[in-house]
């Protein structure tokens, strides 16, 4: 194993996902230390195999994920799991650690997610699902998930270690990739993926109380973030 993607939901880690594998190299299972099994996977997850077998994390890497390969790791399944990290950090494996530099987005993006049950499309007929955000509460949320982003970049004084956000993913893939390869020592390849943006609409149709959230940031270091 070579590398991991770490990331929480909605910052484009299963797009970055495609693109690595569209590289024959950089093979990247998905979240293998899941704790739910919600779709079923090309390998057992730990929390099963560990439960059946009962032999340790070395061992599951060993045996289910490729020599130059890598998977996607949340951060609740890295604190789930001490050994884990403790394993990342012994074997210097790149952290490839994706974020969305506009959290109101990410935030939003998560609960049109949560409202629709659709976590991924492959479709270009969007939907328009307007929701309604906690004014109260969304200044608080942004300002936890920064410091939880920049809890993970930890890793930079242990690891390899690659601060990739959705933005440019999303607006230059073919550099990001190109970044992520060279890294690793391996040659870009031509991108190709099935998934398409799911919510591409300006956030003014799609946050019902847009004049609401827009006071609850204004005058932060977050108002920024209202400008599509």
């Amino acid at each position: 194993m070579r590398f991991i993607i770490l990331a929480t939901h909605r910052t484009g880690s299963t797009l970055l996902e495609s693109y690595l594998n569209c590289h024959t190299n950089t093979p990247c299972s998905s979240e293998l230390f899941q704790a739910k099994v919600s779709h079923p996977l090309s390998v057992p997850r730990y929390i099963e195999w560990q439960r059946f077998y009962r032999k340790s994390i070395s061992r599951y890497i060993s045996k289910f994920v490729p020599a130059g390969g890598g998977f996607k790791l949340m951060y609740g399944q890295l604190s789930k799991f001490p050994d884990l990290q403790r394993y990342l950090i012994k074997h210097k494996i790149l952290i490839i650690h994706i974020q969305r530099e506009n959290l109101l987005r990410r935030y939003l993006s998560y609960h049109l997610a949560k409202k629709t049950d659709s976590w991924s499309s492959n479709t270009s007929e969007y939907k328009l699902s307007p929701i309604k955000l906690n004014p109260e509460n969304i200044l608080n949320e942004i300002r936890e998930m920064q410091k939880k982003v920049n809890h993970h970049r930890h890793f930079q004084k242990t690891n390899p270690y690659l601060d990739i956000t959705y933005e440019d993913l999303s607006e230059f893939p073919d550099r990001t990739l190109s970044r992520i390869w060279n890294t690793l020592n391996e040659k870009p390849v031509q991108l190709k993926t099935e998934l398409v943006k799911q919510n591409p609409y300006p956030l003014v149709k799609m946050i019902s109380n847009y004049q609401e959230i827009e006071t609850a940031l204004k005058g932060t270091s977050y108002e920024w973030m209202m400008i599509d």
